[in-house]
């Protein structure tokens, strides 16, 4: 069965016509600046773009090498192959989530460009919905104390990062891909510009029939997952102009649109998501002083339908931010940040407050009421009763000191957040990087910091029948310690590398936020549980060249200790018990081989058990995967191409990261890529 769009007049209005005249004004603007290029404009490089306060902290980055290899990827694949994070899949068509350090989804927080584009009303973020071909960098920032734009990443957050390259002058690319169970993709990316202006456009189309066989358990038959087909498609356009060397500015704006039909013997089930995030920039530098200030909108329509009961559940989310940021270089050895955000969020949801409603009131299928018992509301009703608001506004302030001769450097940040005109608690954090030794590259690396995470809307409001918000909440109350030692060794000729990290962490969070069963047949939710996490996480990389030969090695390993302090009630036996869905081990590592044009990619990871229930009675077991990516490129004078073929879970391996969710056995794809260059 195909999928059918279902999606918003909003979005299906604006869908197409924002990016297209913005690509009419942008080329209009090149060709004219192309005409009489006489201005000669020093080249400005913002290294601090969207970085947080960050001394202390472990930080992964994901390098353009392996971006490259993970390209036709969404941002699920690329975390759980190359990071030590636990990726909660729920299958191809379906929702990823992630966790930090054993934390829960919404505990992580993710950026793009600086914005949060966490949904308000979950309070998390599908990572299947993100392609990693619109990123240009990303980094993932470990622990809660990354403060200036980043309140409630209990766990941590992901910074997406997309940046011009202002050397290029015209660039254009295709990639169509092709793989096992009727899986397609079409990736197209064009470029043009010059030394002041640069112009980017981003255009991708997924479809998959996603048909694999799986066992649900060792001794099962085979079974096909069934009406399970899903598209996700997108534009990204970027707009990037250098009005003189101080003064730089910047409009994105990204649109996608994802149909899933969901797995079932009737086809009867789906989920359809529409979002636009869009926002603009302008960054001022001067030798003392840098500003940056920036306003997004985001809007979120999501659609869940399914005919068996009658459900058709509506949702739509309209966010504001407006963001400024001061930086001042006091002295050499003294730097002043201070910021401040104010975030408006509007949503629209048939899943609040519908008692007064006839039962199905929302549904679009044909159904009788009986008027004498129900008052059928006016549209102006339906939506006041519906639309819950939440404002917030932020303030940041911090010191960073560096000392002896720039070995040591300490960040000392306090925030105060306040919420629909209620004050949380102030938010400090302190953290130090010291170099251990004059001549070698050996950091120790420290930070100490509290966090609050506000509840979801979901978790305030949510009213179905079934399941029922809790408007009395808290924020969740955290805090964290981490320690840690970073080295870097290179030979004299900076043909071989090597790097090792090793961090060990402890964090508590109060008040969490738990949604708990009141009768067999309805939910609820309350601040219950304390949970506690401590762990290390190892990190070894290495990368060399020799004989036009070269070769990087990334190793990630992660110990998760989570565990619930508190009982929930005197049957509750999940105390002092790990958390579900935290595995203690997590493991992986890539191993990349070039030489001239042929390139060789194996990926390996280990999956350690996950509990199901929170008293540990059943686990899911553990499961190893392994992938092989190998490629050539040819180059042209203005051109390359570039063919690859990749045979994931080679190993053809059973497994569920999620019980009753199966993943695919093994599968294959094969790409094309063509670039031009000018």
């Amino acid at each position: 069965m195909k999928t059918e769009y279902t999606g918003s007049c909003f979005f299906q209005k604006y869908f197409l016509v924002f990016p297209t005249f913005v690509f009419l004004i942008s080329y209009i603007s090149t060709s004219a600046q192309s005409l009489n290029d006489t201005i000669r404009i020093k080249e400005v490089t913002v290294s601090e773009k969207y970085t947080p306060d960050i001394t202390g902290l472990k930080i992964l980055t994901l390098d353009s090498s392996v971006l490259s290899n993970n390209i036709s990827s969404d941002l699920s694949q690329l975390l759980s192959e190359n990071t030590t994070l636990f990726i909660k899949n729920y299958g191809p068509g379906r929702a990823a989530t992630s966790s930090f350090r054993g934390a829960g989804a919404n505990h992580t927080q993710v950026l793009w460009n600086g914005i949060n584009i966490n949904s308000s009303m979950l309070g998390q973020s599908d990572f299947n919905l993100i392609p990693v071909f619109f990123a240009d960098d990303i980094s993932l920032y470990h622990g809660g104390a990354a403060l200036s734009n980043n309140s409630g990443a209990l766990g941590g957050s992901i910074n997406i990062i997309n940046k011009p390259d202002w050397s290029k002058k015209t660039t254009i690319g295709f990639m169509q891909t092709a793989g096992s169970y009727g899986s397609y993709g079409s990736y197209v990316s064009a470029g043009f510009g010059n030394n002041n202006f640069q112009s980017r456009t981003r255009i991708f189309y997924n479809y998959s029939e996603n048909n694999f066989k799986y066992k649900l358990y060792d001794g099962a038959a085979d079974e096909t997952n069934r009406n399970a087909d899903y598209f996700k498609t997108g534009i990204m356009q970027e707009l990037y102009y250098k009005l003189n060397e101080k003064n730089i500015f910047s409009a994105v704006f990204w649109t996608d649109r994802n149909n899933n039909n969901l797995p079932g013997q009737q086809g009867n089930e789906k989920n359809n998501s529409d979002f636009i995030r869009t926002y603009i920039e302008w960054t001022h530098i001067q030798e003392k002083f840098t500003i940056t200030t920036r306003s997004s909108f985001i809007y979120n329509y999501m659609n869940y339908i399914k005919k068996e009961i009658d459900v058709d559940s509506r949702n739509t989310e309209y966010v504001f931010t407006n963001f400024a940021e001061f930086k001042y270089h006091i002295s050499q050895n003294f730097k002043f940040v201070s910021g401040i955000t104010m975030n408006n969020f509007k949503v629209i949801s048939n899943n609040y407050d519908t008692t007064s409603y006839p039962p199905n009131f929302f549904s679009h299928f044909p159904l009788q009421y009986d008027t004498t018992t129900y008052s059928i509301p006016s549209q102006k009703e339906i939506i006041q009763n519906s639309t819950r608001y939440r404002n917030t506004l932020s303030a940041s302030s911090g010191i960073n000191i560096i000392l002896f001769k720039e070995r040591l450097q300490t960040l000392i940040m306090f925030k105060q957040e306040i919420s629909d005109k209620e004050f949380i608690p102030l938010i400090p954090s302190f953290g130090i990087d010291y170099k251990i030794f004059k001549t070698k590259d050996l950091h120790l690396k420290a930070n100490v910091s509290r966090n609050y995470h506000l509840p979801s809307l979901n978790d305030l409001y949510w009213d179905t029948g079934d399941a029922f918000g809790n408007p009395n909440l808290v924020p969740e109350d955290g805090y964290f310690a981490e320690s840690g030692l970073h080295y870097v060794l290179k030979t004299k000729n900076e043909n071989h590398q090597i790097t090792a990290e090793v961090t060990g962490f402890y964090s508590g969070i109060k008040n969490n936020i738990t949604w708990f069963q009141i009768t067999p047949a309805t939910w609820s939710v309350t601040n219950l549980k304390e949970v506690v996490s401590k762990g290390t996480e190892v990190i070894l990389k290495y990368s060399g060249k020799t004989a036009g030969w070269k070769y990087d090695i990334n190793c990630n390993y992660a110990y998760t200790d989570a565990k619930n302090i508190i009982a929930i009630n005197e049957s509750d036996n999940s105390a002092g018990k790990q958390l579900t869905y935290v595995p203690f081990h997590n493991f992986n590592t890539n191993i990349r081989v070039s030489w001239k044009r042929f390139y060789f990619n194996y990926a390996y990871s280990f999956t350690g058990k996950r509990f199901r229930y929170s008293d540990n009675s059943w686990y899911l077991p553990p499961y190893i995967l392994a992938d092989i990516t190998v490629g050539k490129i040819f180059n042209f004078k203005n051109y390359s191409v570039a063919v690859q073929g990749i045979a994931a879970n080679i190993l053809d391996r059973d497994y569920q990261v999620v019980a009753g969710y199966p993943m695919m056995r093994r599968n294959f794809s094969v790409a094309v890529k063509v670039g031009f260059n000018k």
